[in-house]
């Protein structure tokens, strides 16, 4: 279910993650992922974890669906990552490709759904000269306490 059109990469906003495409969100939410062979990987590439996700209506404004896994820091998969997020934008806008949506791309990063919590992430990456910068922003509300036994 690899996406054809997008490599998997090694990014990091200062610890490494794969950005990791796939052809539909329907495909990324039939992931059944295996976190002993993920965490396996990760160490061996020093990195968090992959965020796999999918893309659609590019170009201008656009939605992708994401999901992050990362046992290796303990999070079987995150239910929103934020910074994750911010590197799809960045890994967007460095592909050879990226002049579709010339200096400047708006993304809505939509995740949680495999839990039934749904999320958005608001993503806008930036050219400037030969950086790219990310902004990363959303919304958050309090659904309620939860107990946790530790």
């Amino acid at each position: 279910a690899l996406h054809p059109d997008y490599p998997v990469r090694l990014v990091s906003p200062g610890s490494f993650r794969f950005m990791v495409p796939v052809t539909s969100v329907d495909d990324l939410l039939a992931l059944r992922p295996d976190f002993a062979s993920i965490d396996q990987i990760c160490r061996d590439t020093q990195s968090i974890g992959c965020f796999v996700f999918s893309v659609n209506n590019l170009p201008g404004e656009c939605e992708t669906h994401g999901r992050m896994f990362a046992p290796t820091i303990g999070v079987d998969e995150d239910v929103v990552n934020g910074n994750s997020s911010g590197c799809l934008g960045a890994y967007l806008m460095s592909l050879p490709n990226q002049e579709r949506w010339g200096s400047e791309l708006r993304l809505q990063v939509l995740q949680g759904h495999a839990f039934g919590h749904p999320s958005c992430v608001n993503i806008e990456a930036k050219r400037i000269g030969n950086r790219i910068e990310t902004f990363v922003g959303g919304t958050a509300r309090v659904v309620g306490p939860i107990d946790v036994l530790i």
